[in-house]
């Protein structure tokens, strides 16, 4: 049951989710697959493309695990969830999505996968993500404390920042290499990505500030000095 809604911000937010439809398999990969292998890009480009598209890939998997697995379980708003299950399911399609892109460049997926145990920022960036959402993953962590409930918002800051912040550090990568008309395939598959994680930020936007209108004594400044750091 979802009505009447508590929160009709989200069930916009999930009805303009249904909208955006896509799957992978409708993007062209073959200009992208001959610039790669005719060498259209220098070893640098390679590099750069390769670890935006290794940090983007294991975001995704870490975010489709933790959304489904310690944020959707504490969330009791049926509208809230609707959305949710919604994102989870967009998740799972960005990951195939880069599975596709991987397969049609001919990458061998350990590679990209892979790459953070070779490349050090890669690897600390994946940490500090790990160590952000282990605070709520841990055996019978529930909600209804003010200690457990501090961490839970925290969690959900952290998404924020992941999708807000991260993901499009990684798209502008892609963006420019379309601007200057080089892998343009993989360009249009990110330009669809980044349509969903726009109302993934706004879907995370307002359950924070639900958060903390429902329950403003969890936005301490010790919190607010937390996520800063």
């Amino acid at each position: 049951q979802i009505s009447p809604l508590k929160h009709p911000w989200a069930y916009e937010i999930f009805k303009k989710m249904q909208k955006n439809n896509w799957v992978a398999e409708e993007i062209p990969f073959q200009k992208d697959y001959e610039q790669w292998t005719n060498n259209e890009l220098n070893e640098k480009e390679k590099a750069c493309f390769l670890r935006a598209l290794a940090f983007a890939s294991n975001l995704d998997g870490l975010l489709t695990k933790t959304l489904s697995e310690l944020i959707k379980p504490h969330i009791t708003s049926p509208e809230v969830c609707l959305a949710l299950a919604r994102q989870i399911y967009e998740e799972a399609l960005h990951v195939d999505s880069y599975s596709a892109m991987i397969e049609s460049l001919s990458f061998d997926p350990d590679d990209v996968y892979g790459l953070y145990r070779r490349d050090k920022g890669l690897f600390y960036k994946n940490k500090e993500v790990l160590r952000s959402v282990s605070k709520v993953n841990k055996p019978g962590f529930k909600t209804g404390t003010p200690e457990n409930d501090h961490l839970f918002l925290e969690a959900c800051i952290t998404n924020l920042i992941l999708e807000g912040v991260f993901f499009f550090s990684a798209f502008l990568i892609f963006y420019n290499f379309g601007r200057q008309n080089k892998m343009t395939g993989s360009r249009e598959m990110i330009q669809f990505i980044n349509r969903d994680e726009d109302l993934h930020v706004a879907l995370f936007v307002n359950i924070i500030n639900s958060i903390k209108k429902e329950q403003p004594e969890l936005w301490t400044q010790e919190t607010q000095e937390n996520m800063r750091n």
